[in-house]
């Protein structure tokens, strides 16, 4: 932590020294495997590289706000995104929900949820929900694991990645069950931890468990190597 190197951790000379930490992982992140950086209330993620740091709720406290440390987190050599789709071929995917406002995306941060995990299609509750990609459940139903998803549905697809669709008010397959691409599966909903009828859709690429949400990767993304285009 910084504040065992610096007497004041919020002095100029802590903070430059935070920045240049914060920094160096930044500019390794692809050899290091970085999912995403926290620093002085700030974040960076691989998927919104683009957008640069990003200023972050205050959350009450020196160290919940990271002003303290440098946080970084990791997706394991399995999970990174670099690895996730090579071979993907364009077309082979849709959206999960047809018709759908996309009401948060990956990595967004607000006062819901410290750092989102998934894509969400904002939707009537009853709207269909259909598989991403042909697959087989793994999934259908509550769990213990992941109280927060409601009821859900695991799919695991031909390059062993998964994916989560989550708050589903129906279920419409069984484990086990074989899926097409675009088959109806369920409907959206609102149970679990949701604010407003949604689905709330996760990618787990090869080696991750499903609900293992810190190593979830970025569902557009992957839908767009897919072939997926989506509504304005």
């Amino acid at each position: 932590m910084i504040s065992s190197a610096f007497r004041d951790y919020s002095s100029p000379k802590a903070v430059a020294y935070g920045n240049r930490v914060a920094e160096w992982v930044k500019a390794h992140h692809a050899e290091l495997g970085v999912q995403y950086i926290i620093y002085h209330q700030r974040i960076w993620n691989v998927q919104r590289n683009n957008e640069g740091w990003r200023r972050m709720p205050d959350r009450g406290s020196p160290t919940a706000n990271h002003m303290d440390h440098v946080h970084v987190t990791t997706y394991g050599d399995a999970a990174r995104p670099t690895a996730l789709t090579p071979d993907a071929d364009a077309g082979t995917a849709v959206t999960p929900v047809e018709h759908y406002t996309l009401s948060a995306t990956f990595g967004q941060v607000g006062s819901w949820a410290r750092y989102h995990t998934g894509l969400d299609f904002a939707a009537p509750i009853g709207t269909e929900v259909r598989a991403a990609e042909a697959g087989i459940i793994t999934h259908a139903g509550y769990g213990n694991a992941t109280t927060w998803a409601g009821q859900y549905i695991t799919i695991k697809h031909a390059d062993d990645t998964s994916t989560l669709y989550a708050h589903l008010s129906r279920i419409d397959v069984h484990q086990s069950q074989s899926v097409a691409t675009g088959k109806p599966i369920g409907a959206v909903g609102v149970t679990g931890r949701s604010f407003g009828p949604h689905l709330h859709f996760e990618v787990y690429p090869e080696g991750v468990s499903p609900g293992d949400i810190y190593r979830a990767v970025d569902p557009k993304e992957w839908l767009e190597r897919r072939g997926v285009q989506f509504e304005d």
